[in-house]
């Protein structure tokens, strides 16, 4: 025990003891700082655009390998530019951006400017896969997915597993359009089911 106000310790061993423990600390300290250095520095909104462009990119795929070449929207042939239409928008559900059944290829004017999107793309959705498949899209998924958690590392793992799809699609034996959506989901992993 300490007899002066300035002294840490009583003696040599107790100085001895006392380091080890000073040690202890400022090693566990170097570690966690180590550690969390090391951490990869995720930008989160950067890796989340990426993945949805990677992801719309899939459905456009999955669309022309089972010949769908008529927008979803309006039924004509696609023009300059597809994309990769939302049923329920980003905005509105963004628990659902990634999931490739509320994924569909559009004209891109109809997905961007057109006032009769909604309506058409379910048109669209009940005459290409029938009522069971558009109530499952409108419905069945939003209150499936309700909410999803992705961490910014798993957003890059997916980008990882996304791309890797994209190179090996044409390895695949998918039966119908709506059977290539389920089995890409489920190796993409965010959707579950």
């Amino acid at each position: 025990m300490p007899s002066k106000p300035l002294q840490t310790v009583c003696g040599y061993s107790c100085a001895v003891s006392y380091q080890k423990v000073l040690d202890g600390k400022k090693v566990v300290k170097e570690r966690r700082e180590i550690k969390e250095s090391l951490k990869a520095e995720v930008y989160s909104k950067k890796y989340k655009k990426l993945l949805q462009m990677e992801v719309n990119k899939l459905s456009r795929m999955i669309d022309k390998k089972f010949g769908y070449i008529y927008c979803i929207d309006c039924g004509k042939p696609f023009g300059k530019q597809t994309d990769a239409a939302h049923f329920h928008s980003r905005g509105a559900n963004h628990s659902l951006s990634y999931n490739l059944h509320n994924l569909h290829s559009a004209k891109s004017d109809c997905n961007k400017y057109s006032d009769t999107h909604h309506s058409g793309y379910e048109v669209g959705l009940k005459k290409r896969y029938g009522e069971e498949y558009f109530n499952y899209v409108s419905v069945d998924i939003v209150l499936k997915y309700k909410h999803i958690k992705i961490t910014p590392n798993e957003v890059v793992e997916k980008l990882a597993i996304v791309r890797k799809l994209i190179r090996d699609f044409d390895t695949f034996q998918f039966t119908s359009a709506i059977n290539a959506r389920n089995i890409l989901n489920e190796l993409i992993g965010i959707y579950e089911n």
